[in-house]
């Protein structure tokens, strides 16, 4: 049973619910595909910050993303839409990059799979499954695992609505298969985003780390990831962003919250 004992938690999913049911009179008036959704029609939400969306990009379509992270990390990340239903993505990064000292690299590319099952309609959510490898933070060989998880298998849901702009919410499932701390059970997340206007969206997702709260040093202690952010479109293709992370204080013996900055570039192809 999944148990919510932090207030900050309690006025989110609070709000997020209240949110849903107060649009939800809205959406015949919201009657486009998911996979069209972003701040901008060419720059889609493929994650709110860590947690995926069900949204994808249409064929021909590629995302580059780079997180500029604590303790002089960067994680570069490139998303392309092979058909209008299929998405693949590679990463790679590492820890210290910016800096004195030796550059701890990630062990190995990580990659991205997803596929948009059903498309958004009036009544109904966008359904996405997918795999992904990339965790976030510094990586443990003892572990095997990164510092925050892998998502690995999920499926995730994505509603949007006609609010004074747009209002996304998203939830979904995971199993993450970097369980050498004895802890693999399904894990549980949710996130929202809400444009302000046509250049300016605001993020928040919650994740529940059910598979990652045995307060080991440097992990998860059982409550959760809590993270928010603001993300400015500049033009038509790039996209800024800055992150406030682990507001809950999860992680033993971390500082927290995190603050990152993402930059985001959309191109499209002709292929």
């Amino acid at each position: 049973m999944i148990r919510i004992n932090n207030m900050a938690i309690q006025i989110g999913c609070y709000l997020i619910l209240l949110m849903g049911t107060i649009s939800w009179p809205l959406t015949v008036a919201y009657a486009q595909n998911f996979n069209e959704f972003g701040t901008e029609e060419r720059f889609t939400s493929l994650h709110i910050l860590d947690i995926p969306t069900a949204a994808v990009v249409s064929r021909g379509t590629a995302i580059m993303t780079l997180r500029v992270l604590s303790r002089g990390g960067l994680l570069s990340s490139i998303y392309a839409g092979v058909s209008d239903r299929f998405l693949l993505g590679i990463s790679f990064g590492g820890s210290n990059i910016i800096g004195t000292g030796d550059i701890n690299w990630n062990p190995r590319p990580e990659v991205a799979i997803k596929y948009l099952m059903l498309g958004e309609t009036e009544t109904l959510p966008a359904l996405a499954v997918g795999f992904e490898s990339q965790g976030y933070g510094s990586y443990n060989n003892t572990l095997n695992r990164y510092q925050i998880k892998a998502r690995w298998f999920y499926g995730v849901l994505s509603r949007n609505f006609s609010l004074a702009g747009t209002f996304g919410m998203h939830a979904g499932v995971n199993y993450s298969i970097e369980n050498k701390d004895k802890d693999d059970r399904l894990n549980v997340f949710i996130g929202a985003d809400k444009s302000i206007n046509p250049h300016l969206t605001f993020l928040f997702e919650y994740d529940f780390a059910r598979n990652d709260n045995q307060s080991l040093p440097g992990f998860g202690r059982d409550k959760g990831y809590l993270n928010i952010g603001a993300r400015i479109t500049l033009g038509d293709r790039v996209g800024l962003e800055f992150d406030l992370r682990n507001l809950l204080d999860n992680r033993v013996g971390a500082i927290s919250p995190s603050r990152e900055l993402r930059i985001l570039y959309s191109e499209a192809f002709d292929f």
